[in-house]
């Protein structure tokens, strides 16, 4: 791989895994038809409370590309998803009344 994949933001564990996609077949000269795109796909612990674990994909034309994309991360926090932020929430607490 090149380069290294920061945590995952949303659990900072968790599995992660790489799958390169390439195109059927061989060359006359018995090479390889090359890559079609390169997934890193993450998988964060069950929560309690939650019906399913998170799942975050993102897909590059290499894996280099792969790479950055996993390691984007927002520079400042979008303000319209202020509304999805709960506060008041201790640890344990499945939301449920």
């Amino acid at each position: 791989m090149s380069g290294e994949l920061k945590p995952c933001p949303f659990c900072g564990a968790g599995e992660t895994r790489e799958r390169v996609n390439r195109f059927p077949g061989v060359l006359m000269n018995g090479g390889d038809m090359g890559i079609i795109s390169v997934e890193i796909t993450h998988w964060c612990p069950a929560a309690p409370g939650q019906p399913n674990r998170n799942t975050i994909t993102r897909v590059g034309r290499d894996m280099e590309s792969a790479v950055a994309a996993w390691n984007q991360r927002a520079a400042t926090p979008n303000p319209a998803c202020a509304g999805y932020v709960q506060s008041g929430i201790t640890e344990g607490d499945d939301g449920v009344a």
